[in-house]
């Protein structure tokens, strides 16, 4: 029978229960690793004691202890089981341990009222502590918090249920004897990180996030940071040009003031399309946990956590797009959270221009973002504002967004005039301005070049004009023209056809214009795209023409839309845009008339046209498909065939039908 040890207890314990002693005893098990290397680091910290191990432990575990040690495990009580464990240990702590909630063991373990104890990972002061006068009594205590940023705040627990608390004694832990001085580099590096510890209440001019995330830092990338540190309340625009690192500086405001213990909670809302980014970055970069709030998120926390509970208490940061916060199943639980005004919280709106209200009109009208946003941005103590192109050209849309930033210093309605205003609350710089200022850190940013595609149709064949306009410069450059090779011009001809039926059908006002609009947008983006919509409205008016003549009116048939795509929060796919378009065509093309004489004809021309010509290559993408072949790397050699659809001569086909006739071989033989 082996001998009943601290060690070899532990071994019996699985790999997650090690983990979660190494918390409970503050010492940094590992969750990666053998099982025998968690147990040597709990055992070799010198905090694992054989009578408090067991204390710590469940029946199911010190049954399993005690069979692992060739002893009796009948039985229920966790106090018979201890005891065989430290009879067999034989040592001078081999007496029983004493019940949980007995008086001798709350009168050895309790704090006193003065006492320090460290709870909930904070320092309290006790200001009672009423011990229990029976058996199966807990102690309930009451506490005064004594951190800088919740001196005062008043709470009362019972002491037992506490995991990890305990009784703060510093004059138990003397210095060991001082035989020599430290070097002063060793000082020094003692000195620092007693204050970069003690940050939460000093000089706001000490930085710890730009030292405790993974990222390169730049010079420019502090500005916001030391300012927003600079504001009693971190409500900043952050407004710098495209590629110098918005969202950075945004994480290094979140991560200073979450160290600060100034931000607890904190929400990002930005476009679907960049949700998983944010995520990833804040997670990669900073060490922050966000959670992205979609469907499958609320129906997760549903399932383990009940049906009444509201998923935006469920965790402490949270990402969620524009679409979705203005829908109320999702915003109407984050406005009960956060009541009045939320504590210690951070709202971070990326590319903000999408909550400005884009109108011309002297007092801005606001949109349904523009009003949800107003709604929730009050009620966060910090607000950030990422956008690099801020100013939409109407300064009443502006004033209107800075007042939701700043309701304080700004006024909708009021033009913001004067740098002197913004400077408090904005940070604004190209790259041309940190080039010239010497402040890019030796960075060479890439110089923007716009470049436009020029197509023309003569005798038959696509032609290419390449031209280039240079950002810094503004110089253009011209290339030759380039021949694309024969082809009809398709979409030239459907155009044209598209603009005489818009000319004979559309009224002059009201929401039936609306499919015209539609028809040219679907037939810039694609062939295939305008057929599909023209195709829906078609249907419509030929349907609207059968009601107008039937005695009694035939149902429609139910138009698809977004909103039987919910599931959007990482941004609508093409296939939902294309039916939310067909959908809203077909809707208003019911309060049209139906089509006759010439505009009947050229309908039935379009829908002629489209169905023959809508897999063919398509012009803009062969002219795209020109310009990567003549500007990429040598090494890839992308060829441009005959028909312009940017496969090679029949090699990479050949390869391929090559080694299906290999795969065929073997198996026939």
């Amino acid at each position: 029978m082996q001998t009943p040890s601290a060690r070899s207890v532990l071994s019996v314990l699985p790999k997650p229960r090690l983990a979660a002693l190494g918390r409970d005893l503050d010492v940094a098990v590992p969750n990666v690793g053998t099982k025998e290397t968690q147990v040597q680091t709990l055992w070799g910290s010198g905090r694992v004691q054989l009578r408090e191990l067991l204390g710590r432990l469940k029946r199911d575990e010190l049954k399993a202890a005690c069979r692992a040690h060739g002893l009796d495990d009948s039985g229920r009580a966790r106090q018979s089981l201890s005891a065989r464990l430290l009879e067999a240990r034989e040592g001078p702590d081999s007496a029983p341990p004493a019940s949980v909630f007995s008086a001798a063991e709350v009168a050895r373990h309790v704090p006193h009222a003065g006492d320090v104890v460290v709870c909930r990972h904070r320092q309290w002061l006790v200001e009672d502590a009423g011990l229990p006068e029976t058996e199966g009594e807990m102690t309930r205590v009451r506490l005064v918090c004594l951190d800088d940023d919740a001196q005062g705040r008043v709470t009362e627990l019972l002491w037992e249920l506490e995991l990890g608390a305990r009784v703060h004694r510093p004059e138990a832990h003397g210095l060991t004897k001082v035989s020599r001085l430290d070097p002063p580099r060793h000082f020094a590096a003692y000195l620092h990180t007693l204050k970069w510890n003690a940050v939460t209440a000093t000089d706001g001019r000490l930085f710890q996030a730009p030292f405790r995330a993974g990222i390169h830092l730049q010079a420019h990338q502090l500005t916001p940071l030391k300012k927003a540190l600079s504001l009693p309340r971190a409500n900043l625009f952050i407004a710098d040009d495209v590629g110098l690192g918005k969202t950075i500086e945004a994480g290094l405001v979140l991560s200073e003031l979450s160290l600060r213990q100034r931000v607890d909670l904190a929400l990002v809302v930005c476009p679907a399309s960049v949700c998983l980014q944010w995520r990833d970055e804040m997670a990669s970069r900073f060490g922050l946990q966000f959670e992205v709030m979609t469907r499958a998120f609320i129906a997760e926390r549903r399932k383990e956590r009940g049906f009444g509970v509201n998923p935006w208490g469920t965790h402490r940061r949270f990402i969620i797009s524009y679409p979705l916060l203005r829908r109320p199943e999702y915003r109407d639980p984050l406005l009960s959270l956060l009541g009045q005004r939320a504590r210690k919280s951070l709202l971070i709106l990326d590319e903000a221009h999408i909550a400005a209200p884009s109108t011309a009109r002297k007092y801005a009208v606001d949109s349904a973002i523009t009003k949800v946003v107003r709604d929730i941005a009050p009620r966060f103590e910090n607000r950030l504002m990422l956008s690099a192109t801020p100013h939409n050209g109407h300064s009443n849309s502006f004033s209107a967004l800075l007042e939701i930033l700043d309701p304080q210093r700004f006024t909708r309605g009021v033009p913001v005039t004067g740098q002197g205003y913004l400077e408090p609350v904005m940070v604004r710089r190209l790259k041309q301005d940190l080039i010239s200022a010497g402040e890019s850190g030796g960075l060479r940013f890439p110089e923007r070049c716009v470049v436009q595609l020029a197509l023309g149709h003569r005798d038959g064949h696509w032609h290419l004009e390449t031209r280039s306009r240079r950002g810094s410069t503004g110089e253009m450059d011209i290339a030759p023209e380039r021949d694309l090779g024969p082809a009809d011009a398709q979409e030239l001809t459907l155009s044209e056809d598209l603009a005489r039926y818009t000319a004979l059908m559309a009224p002059k006002s009201g929401r039936a214009r609306l499919v015209f609009i539609n028809l040219q947008k679907r037939l810039l983006s694609s062939v295939e795209a305008f057929s599909r919509t023209l195709h829906a409205h078609a249907r419509s008016v030929e349907r609207a023409e059968r009601e107008a003549k039937a005695t009694v009116p035939e149902l429609a048939d139910p138009e698809p839309g977004l909103a039987d795509n919910e599931d959007d929060a990482f941004g609508v796919d093409d296939e939902a845009l294309d039916l939310e378009a067909a959908a809203q065509v077909s809707r208003h093309s019911q309060a049209l008339t139906a089509p006759a004489g010439e505009a009947k004809a050229l309908l039935a021309r379009l829908l002629e046209q489209a169905e023959r010509t809508r897999l063919l290559p398509d012009a803009k993408v062969r002219a795209l498909v020109a310009w990567v072949a003549e500007h990429q790397c040598a090494g890839v050699h992308l060829h441009v065939n005959g028909n312009g659809d940017g496969l090679g001569p029949d090699r990479p086909r050949a390869k391929g039908k090559q080694a299906k006739q290999t795969r065929q071989a073997k198996q026939a033989g």
